[in-house]
């Protein structure tokens, strides 16, 4: 646990505590695409621990960075979703697939119409 929280305040650290990404919507999907300057350090980050990985032999590690450098966007088919879960006072909306999870975080004053474009797509309702 304490190497978690270590962790994770490291990569804060590193991407100077901002997670910055585009939702791009349709009535097909939703793309959650990270932005160039937070891709390009998770990408880096990504490269390092397939790099540790590497020199310890260990091989999730190893995966789990080429997974990490590799991914700088999500795409959620409407037509997979499995279930939609909001939650308004965070301003995030979960549309949860088979092995795909987007986290749609979104404006205050559009969170109902989003969430209500969402459901409609997904049959949700």
């Amino acid at each position: 646990m304490a190497l978690c929280l270590i962790g994770y305040y490291v990569y804060a650290l590193i991407v100077g505590g901002k997670y910055i990404v585009v939702f791009e919507m349709d009535e097909k999907g939703v793309m959650h695409k990270q932005m160039p300057p937070g891709a390009k350090k998770a990408k880096v980050i990504g490269h390092l621990t397939a790099l540790a990985g590497a020199a310890t032999g260990n091989p999730t590690m190893m995966s789990s960075g080429v997974s990490v450098a590799a991914r700088n966007r999500m795409y959620s088919d409407f037509a997979s979703v499995k279930s939609v879960e909001p939650f308004p006072r965070r301003h995030l909306i979960k549309v949860n697939a088979p092995f795909n999870y987007n986290q749609v975080y979104v404006c205050p004053d559009d969170f109902d119409f989003v969430l209500n474009f969402i459901l409609d797509h997904t049959n949700q309702k």
